[in-house]
């Protein structure tokens, strides 16, 4: 695990991140699906200051999966995406973010699993009143697929909540969950859904 700040506090910074993970399994094991692999997910984050209040920061994600043997579940691909994000206020306060990226994975056993990638994602924090916080986030994840059109999906998660803190005898809050996924070419196998949550 590697973590390297550059910058904080200062009108530019730069984040670099590294997680990388081996697994072997001992010789004589008696574990069905024991498989070696290796896996690497590195991100770096470039941001600067518009405003004292406003962000800008240009990020960007690689990320990789090396098995020792190819199966019908265990397969090497290769991912990358890029993208901006904007953030205005402070996080605790009133808070404005969006964000949009693209991506692509590349699988080299196989064309069947490559897919092009674009994300999108907006949250915002209001107070309507006095002690209210009211947040509000979507994001939507799309992956297309060449060979597989089936496969193509649009994921959208979206929520929402309001919070009261009364200040010394309770807060309470109300959330909202929206997930739905939607297939170009809906199928037994890939099928439109709806889930609906809510809790308090």
């Amino acid at each position: 695990f590697t973590n390297f700040t550059a910058g904080a506090g200062s009108r530019a910074t730069l984040e670099l991140r590294n997680i990388t993970t081996y697994r072997h399994y001992l010789e004589g094991s008696d574990y069905e699906f024991g498989n070696d692999y290796a896996q690497s997910n590195t991100s770096l984050k470039i941001g600067g200051r518009l405003s004292p209040a406003v962000r800008i920061a240009a990020r960007g994600r690689m990320e990789f999966i090396d098995y020792s043997d190819r199966t019908d579940f265990d397969y090497d691909y290769r991912y990358a995406d890029g993208g901006l994000e904007l953030e205005a206020g402070s996080y605790f306060g009133r808070f404005a973010r969006l964000a949009a990226s693209a991506g692509h994975r590349e699988v080299p056993d196989t064309t069947a699993l490559n897919y092009d990638r674009f994300l999108a994602d907006m949250e915002f924090h209001l107070a309507p009143a006095e002690n209210y916080l009211l947040d509000v986030s979507a994001s939507g994840d799309r992956r297309s697929y060449d060979a597989i059109a089936e496969r193509s999906v649009w994921y959208v998660y979206s929520q929402a909540g309001l919070a009261f803190d009364s200040g010394g005898t309770g807060a309470y809050a109300l959330k909202l969950e929206s997930e739905l996924y939607l297939y170009d070419r809906p199928s037994t196998t890939f099928f439109d859904t709806h889930f609906l949550r809510g809790g308090f």
